[in-house]
């Protein structure tokens, strides 16, 4: 089964169909033999049913594929593969070494062929169905009741095929009421397409039961043949069901048709997406662009698509009679296939040439690659491309590779319906700056990727592709970033061209130009350098020349409320406020001031929009060579600082009276000396001490030793992290008279509080602080432990009531099967099985009514015990060994596991042991629970209890339902005993405190 997904997927990836392994999985676990052949009536698969009944594989003829069957069943069959445009063929053949086969041919597209085959029933004396006498009154009605409860949909029609009566479970799948339902023909409810078919079986059915029914049946009996039909529900949907109608006799004496109805809707839809991937499968092979072709390991070619006989001309049946160019093509030395094509080899690549249908010489490529079937024959596929255009085109790139390479600048050709067509080895000259070391400049553009273009230069980058996509003429300068060669300017020329047949090409030429930009952005670059440094201070510059202001930066045109347009000519006054001796106005610095020397002033302004603030600023005469002196002022706005400062105030006496009144013990401590800079009245309160106590105070100096090792913990743990502390502490409640220090107008009868605290660091590390929050979360806890108590004391209750509830239930599920052993003693054994599981399950829960936790195992090993002696009445002895066993539980999710494997193997003891005595011994200690049942008998020769598979027997299951981890079970012979020891070790079970 491996082998045959393996090769399956690896046929999956070459022909890029990728549910060919499900397909595969599907088809071989079909009942019925399943084989297609090709056009050239070649087997290219068959599954494991077909490989069996019809000794087949994958590569045969269909003579060899066919060679079980008689000469005559044979020719049927390939006459019917041979007839072109056949719908399809059906018939019973016969085996070569005795038995029956039915056999059906369905087309497909391509000349595809689907053969299934299904071994027929053997053939048996006359009459061919067993005689099924009618039923007495009360037989008919007893089958009846019993059926109607059924979970499978019933029919009950009558002579006339109307139905009389119809089962929940039928109106449920058809979902119609059972008045539209009722007085209907069933073929009503069949899609109109099948109703022919419907009408035709029945008079099929009639004619056949008129010879095949016994003395005392009623005539036109069916004759009891599973039969298939569609019925549509209420919705519109079809649902495929499988039946075995049988004439019963009513109440009355009159006829009634019973059909059960089994859905089988999920095999049709199977079946139907199996045939749809074989399709897939082979168009994926016929479409494929390249040659592809697949032989074993003799040489017999099992397949070749068109593309493969374009290339090669006619396939060979075998590769030994094939051409030698083409037999070193695909790797056949001789009689046997190439070395190096084994399944765990890496796919071999071969190149050679062949001649072609029409004379040329192809210069070929093959890939291949070596595979093992499912059923073991070796197979390889071989994937062929022409490669004679691409020769040819390299060896062109090389000439022209050749002469790009003597060219001083990068030259590439873009084609609009090919792309690039790369220039190996274009280059531009050395620039001189690099040294006569220096390597080439690979600048072709075709090289040039989007990614190493500076982003300031990708609109231009952008003009340059929209152009060479539109076949444009353009001219473009771009600055890039080379591995190797650090940032580059390129300036690209692109002109159109048009060669013969109306392609479209375009010359591209790019030169590097990076010594010219570099000298034209350095002169600019000196330029704005100044003006970027004084744009970036958050001083106002303002430079004054003999004409009036000339530029001013960012920060004054913000001061001023303005543009530079705005000031520029204006004298510096135009600012200054009303005062007649302002700053700005004095015109004495020119002449008392030096070059580079500075005065200092603190003034008013009055920006454009009216605003009047404060500065202090400095003047500086600086001189310029050709145009005379300038008078640089900078200017420092202080109104902002000033309002800054009232706000803090403001600030710090509305904060301070937030924390007198917040309902929260608040306390800000120095982080170095830990001393009290303020508290509220609340944060008194939290202390136990008045405020006036506190301030300015160490924790040492104002609270108990314990108290304030404790809090000088917390302040350190707090300064040290990053995230705030959090602490609930328990303080008590010092009232008025209760000892030194106490809290005026506190209760002295108010008991122990809890209050929720919070520490965390503020302030730069210089200077930081630690402020303290703690509010008082006292009545919260109550309320929250009552609430949580409520819920515990409520979840105990509810659990009970479960556990109760689902014993009585499992209870009566058990009387309920042991109802159904009493009527049924064919099935009475496995039944009673379940009714003992079902009721160990059930003790479990019984155990559980009262008790929460984990469940002792003493009593569940005494319910379980004594539910088995009660249902097989034989005696067990339970003993006890080791510590107390009552002290030993089993946690909950272990508890259903564990009895349903006691009452397991008690019930193997007392079901397959010889008469004597069935013990069950409990030994228990800290480190391992033992749980032995003993009970004469022997086991079979050769028993191995890894053998069981899980879930497969009653062994199986108790293998399936111990933990792994923590328990092991073992059955061995003890001499005339069998020994069935079971070892639970911790965290398995658990130890509990003495009742």
């Amino acid at each position: 089964m491996a082998a045959k997904l393996q090769r399956m997927s690896v046929l999956a990836r070459a022909f890029a169909a990728p549910s060919h392994a499900q397909l595969a999985a599907l088809l071989d676990c079909a009942d019925e033999g399943l084989a297609l052949l090709d056009s050239r009536r070649r087997l290219t698969y068959c599954n494991h049913a077909a490989a069996r009944l019809l000794g087949c594989e994958s590569g045969h003829s269909a003579e060899l594929a066919l060679a079980r069957l008689s000469p005559a069943s044979r020719g049927q069959v390939l006459a019917a593969l041979a007839e072109p445009g056949a719908s399809g063929w059906h018939g019973l053949g016969q085996l070569t070494e005795g038995g029956a086969v039915n056999l059906s041919v369905s087309a497909g597209p391509g000349g595809m062929r689907l053969l299934r085959a299904v071994a027929a029933e053997p053939a048996t004396s006359a009459p061919t169905t067993p005689a099924w006498p009618p039923l007495g009154a009360d037989a008919t009605s007893e089958v009846v009741r019993w059926l109607w409860d059924a979970p499978q949909p019933l029919l009950v029609q009558d002579e006339r095929f109307i139905v009389v009566a119809a089962n929940r479970a039928c109106l449920q799948v058809l979902g119609l009421p059972q008045a539209q339902v009722l007085g209907r023909d069933v073929i009503d409810l069949s899609p109109p397409e099948d109703r022919a078919a419907e009408l035709e079986q029945r008079l099929v059915d009639q004619s056949e039961a008129k010879v095949r029914a016994p003395v005392g049946a009623p005539p036109g009996a069916p004759s009891g043949a599973t039969r298939e039909r569609r019925l549509r529900d209420r919705l519109g949907r079809d649902r495929w069901y499988r039946s075995a109608p049988r004439w019963i006799t009513a109440d009355d004496g009159s006829r009634l048709m019973l059909s059960i109805l089994f859905d089988v809707t999920a095999e049709y839809e199977r079946r139907a997406q199996v045939d749809r991937s074989l399709h897939e499968l082979d168009h994926w092979f016929d479409l494929s662009p390249v040659g592809m072709l697949v032989y074993d390991e003799t040489g017999l070619v099992l397949r070749s698509n068109a593309v493969f006989e374009s290339l090669v001309g006619r396939t060979p049946v075998m590769l030994s009679e094939a051409a030698p160019d083409l037999r070193r093509l695909l790797a056949w030395d001789g009689a046997a296939l190439h070395a190096e094509l084994r399944p765990d080899a890496r796919p071999l690549e071969v190149r050679g040439t062949a001649q072609a249908p029409d004379g040329r010489s192809l210069h070929l490529r093959a890939r291949l690659r070596a595979f093992r079937s499912d059923d073991g024959p070796l197979r390889v596929m071989a994937i062929v491309e022409d490669r004679s255009l691409e020769d040819e085109r390299d060896l062109a790139e090389l000439e022209i590779g050749a002469l790009m390479n003597t060219s001083g600048v990068g030259v590439a050709t873009f084609e609009a319906n090919r792309g690039w067509l790369p220039s190996r080895g274009s280059g531009m000259p050395v620039s001189p700056s690099d040294g006569a070391d220096a390597a080439p400049l690979n600048v072709g553009l075709q090289s040039v990727r989007r990614d190493q273009v500076v982003p300031a230069s990708l609109p231009e980058f952008e003009r340059l592709q929209q152009a060479l996509q539109q076949a444009e003429r353009v001219q473009v300068r771009y600055e890039v970033e080379l591995p190797g060669s650090g940032r580059r300017w390129l300036l690209t020329r692109v002109e159109p061209g048009e060669l013969a047949g109306g392609r479209v090409t375009l010359s591209v030429v790019t030169l590097d130009i990076t010594e010219q930009e570099a000298l034209a952005r350095d002169r600019e670059l000196q330029a704005e350098r100044t003006r970027a440094i004084l744009d970036s201070v958050l001083v106002g510059i303002v430079t004054v020349g003999d004409g009036g202001i000339e530029w001013m930066n960012r920060s004054a045109r913000r001061m001023f409320s303005g543009e530079l347009a705005d000031f520029v000519g204006s004298p510096m006054a135009v600012v200054a406020t009303d005062e007649p001796d302002h700053p700005l106005r004095a015109t004495h610095y020119l002449e008392a001031l030096a070059d580079g020397q500075a005065e200092t002033f603190e003034c008013r302004l009055r920006a454009r929009d009216g605003r009047a603030f404060w500065v202090v600023g400095n003047a500086v005469v600086t001189g310029r060579q050709a145009h005379g002196s300038q008078i640089t002022f900078a200017l420092l706005d202080i109104e902002r600082r000033r309002q800054a400062e009232i706000s803090i105030a403001q600030a710090q006496a509305s904060l301070q009276r937030i924390i007198e009144t917040a309902p929260l013990a608040i306390a800000l401590f120095d982080a170095s000396s830990l001393r009290v800079l303020r508290l509220n009245s609340m944060a008194a309160q939290f202390f136990g001490k008045h405020a006036a106590e506190m301030l300015g105070r160490t924790p040492d100096e104002c609270l108990a030793p314990d108290e304030a090792q404790a809090l000088r913990d917390d302040l350190a743990q707090a300064l040290d992290g990053t995230d705030v502390l959090r602490r609930e502490q328990h303080r008590r409640n010092l009232g008025a008279g209760a000892g030194p220090g106490a809290v005026d107008g506190l209760s002295s009868a108010a008991a122990e509080r809890v209050w929720d605290t919070r520490i965390v660091t503020i302030g730069a590390a210089a200077d930081a602080q630690l402020l303290l929050v703690a509010s008082d979360v006292t009545e919260q806890r109550v309320a929250e432990n009552e609430r949580y108590e409520s819920a515990v004391l409520q979840r105990e209750m509810l659990v009970k009531e479960v556990h109760h509830r689902i014993k009585n239930n499992l209870q009566g599920v058990a009387g309920l099967l042991q109802q159904t052993a009493v009527r049924r003693p064919e099935v009475a054994g496995l039944i009673n099985e379940v009714v003992g599981q079902v009721q160990a399950i059930a003790q479990v829960h019984g155990l559980q009514v009262g008790v929460s936790g984990p469940l002792r195992l003493r009593p569940l090993l005494e319910a379980v015990t004594a539910s088995v002696q009660r249902t097989f009445g034989r005696p067990i002895t339970l003993e006890l060994r080791g510590a107390a066993a009552h002290r030993f539980a089993l946690p909950e999710a272990e508890s259903i596991p564990t009895a349903l494997t006691i009452n397991e193997l008690l019930t193997n003891a007392v079901k397959h042991g010889t008469p004597g005595p069935v013990v069950c011994m409990l030994g228990c200690d800290d480190e391992l629970v033992t749980i032995r049942i003993h009970n004469p008998g022997r086991l079979a020769e050769g028993f191995k209890l890894q053998q069981i598979a899980p879930g497969v027997s009653g062994l199986g299951l108790v293998r399936a339902l111990l933990p792994r981890r923590t328990a092991t079970l073992t059955l061995e012979q003890d001499g005339a005993d069998v020994c069935a020891q079971v070892l639970l070790r911790p965290p398995g079970f658990c130890v509990l405190e003495p009742l």
